[in-house]
């Protein structure tokens, strides 16, 4: 019960920032909200694919792709915070900093900051049904005991199945995207959205 009560107030609250949006988008920008989106969103999930592979962890975030519509707004609202924590840190434990590159810091902080508040309200509740749908094989290959490990030996392919969590040997790569499930499925979505706006002209 615990869980559907979940699961309901994150719809609402999805389907309540989409609704504002079509509305906001409509009234004060003349756009339709979901052609912006269209237009917009293959670059986001690439965007997102590339933020996940340099930014340290992010791409283990399950949380990021979830089904469950309110882990899934709770993941990006730490996601948004933590920037902006982070940056704070940075400011308050350097004491020799120059004062242009405070000032400089502080501007970028707050640009960022505003950017982020803007991505988490106008991107990530349609995203959701996106990442719904293309996300579902990352979600899958998550949960998998198993690894794919390749290697190139002269100009020959060799791939081998392995235990998750296995150290890999010598010259033989992790070849599978069971760990980076959210740069797959940023990647995907980017796909999706490319091939959705061919077919619908």
């Amino acid at each position: 019960m615990k869980q559907l009560n979940s699961t309901l107030l994150g719809f609402v609250l999805i389907l309540g920032l989409i609704t504002f949006n079509w509305w906001l988008f409509g009234a004060w920008l003349d756009k339709n909200y979901w052609q912006w989106y269209m237009n917009t969103g293959k670059f986001i999930g690439l965007g997102l694919s590339v933020t996940s592979m340099v930014w340290g962890k992010m791409g283990d975030h399950p949380g990021l792709i979830a089904k469950n519509p309110l882990a899934y707004l709770g993941a990006y609202a730490q996601l948004v915070g933590l920037p902006i924590y982070a940056v704070g840190t940075h400011l308050r434990s350097v004491n020799d900093a120059d004062i242009f590159d405070r000032l400089v810091t502080i501007l970028m902080a707050l640009l960022i900051t505003a950017a982020l508040m803007v991505y988490l309200v106008t991107i990530v509740p349609i995203q959701y049904f996106i990442f719904l749908l293309v996300g579902a094989p990352a979600r899958a290959f998550n949960r998998s005991s198993m690894m794919v490990a390749a290697r190139f030996v002269g100009t020959q392919l060799e791939i081998k199945d392995v235990k998750r969590g296995d150290q890999m040997e010598s010259g033989w790569w992790q070849a599978s995207a069971a760990e980076e499930p959210v740069e797959l499925t940023g990647l995907l979505s980017s796909l999706f959205l490319t091939i959705l706006e061919v077919v619908l002209g």
